[in-house]
């Protein structure tokens, strides 16, 4: 990997309370190929980025470290979120508020007026956009295989979402990128490594295609995999879509069991296999009527499908009805 070199903003934080995670962030910046290069007698960015349209003076040791940054020809780094909401909203005072960006270089007198030049990153978007995941990967000496990771990004990071620009505001997924066709409005963990999803596939343009059924390796969460997919095509919409309860999902019994509208009201049951993928064992019709929607469960060795004033009552296994009751 080609060396690269950036400015780096620590911040009070990473000087005191959490100086383990300066050092850990130097040492992996070392291992993945760039350098981060500290700012000379940088100055605390003051924690909260002012809101008040007339106040300058909180705002200049942020403009001092971007002007280092600029004057060096780099990108500057933070790491800390507080220090990287200031330092990036002042950034975009400097470049597109007039006011604020003449009486700040009134004051602080530099031999080049700063304009708001310098591209503030913070360290997960080094990873994302400069290393890549792919090299990133690589990399791991102990990987947490078996380990599920909960990321906190914190409003800091996200909001306000046009100036942050880090992220989904709303959604934020930095740490798993997967790119597929259609949606998943259902999910459900189906081991420590898989996750199911029910939803809609779609082609590239948005046009639906029926109801998709995926199974999602999440093993490495920064490349999560759809390994197998079953669309039951003429079907627009499942109650799971609305109403989780709606779905039936036992790995133990290699059962998922949900309802589909569509021409006709069906109830689906499929089983999953790492080889073969998914497969249908069961495809019938729902009668009855009931804008409570479809239920599917079962008790002992008879699985019921119970719509309203109907139940109907199907083998285990091979799924053969063998009784109905109209109430």
């Amino acid at each position: 990997m080609l060396s690269m070199k950036y400015s780096y903003y620590p911040g009070c934080t990473l000087r005191n309370k959490a100086k383990d995670l300066d050092e850990y962030a130097r040492a992996s910046a070392r291992a993945l190929g760039f350098e981060l290069e500290e700012i000379e007698d940088w100055q605390c960015c003051g924690g909260v980025y002012p809101l008040g349209t007339d106040e300058i003076a909180t705002k200049l040791s942020s403009v001092r470290a971007l002007n280092q940054a600029k004057e060096k020809g780099q990108d500057l780094v933070t790491i800390c979120s507080a220090c990287h909401h200031v330092i990036k909203r002042v950034n975009d005072d400097m470049k597109n508020v007039e006011d604020i960006r003449t009486r700040a270089n009134n004051y602080m007198q530099l031999d080049e007026p700063y304009e708001g030049e310098t591209t503030v990153l913070h360290y997960l978007e080094v990873l994302r956009d400069r290393v890549g995941f792919d090299k990133l990967k690589e990399k791991v000496v102990n990987p947490l295989t078996g380990k599920k990771i909960g990321a906190y990004y914190g409003c800091l990071l996200l909001r306000p979402g046009k100036i942050m620009a880090f992220d989904d505001p709303e959604n934020p997924k930095i740490l798993g990128k997967l790119k597929i066709p259609g949606f998943s409005e259902y999910l459900h963990f189906y081991s420590d490594n898989l996750l199911l999803g029910i939803g809609m596939d779609t082609d590239e343009n948005g046009i639906t295609n029926g109801v998709k059924i995926s199974m999602f390796d999440i093993s490495d969460p920064s490349d999560v995999k759809e390994v197998s997919k079953y669309t039951l095509d003429q079907y627009y919409y499942s109650d799971v879509f609305s109403d989780y309860r709606a779905a039936l999902v036992d790995p133990e019994k290699n059962l998922i069991g949900f309802p589909l509208s569509g021409s006709a009201n069906q109830y689906v049951i499929l089983s999953y296999d790492k080889d073969q993928g998914f497969q249908v064992q069961m495809q019938e019709e729902v009668n009855g009527n009931s804008y409570l929607g479809t239920r599917g469960v079962y008790a002992n060795e008879k699985f019921y499908v119970i719509n309203g004033n109907a139940i109907e009552a199907y083998r285990m296994g091979d799924y053969v009805k063998i009784d109905d009751l109209l109430l």
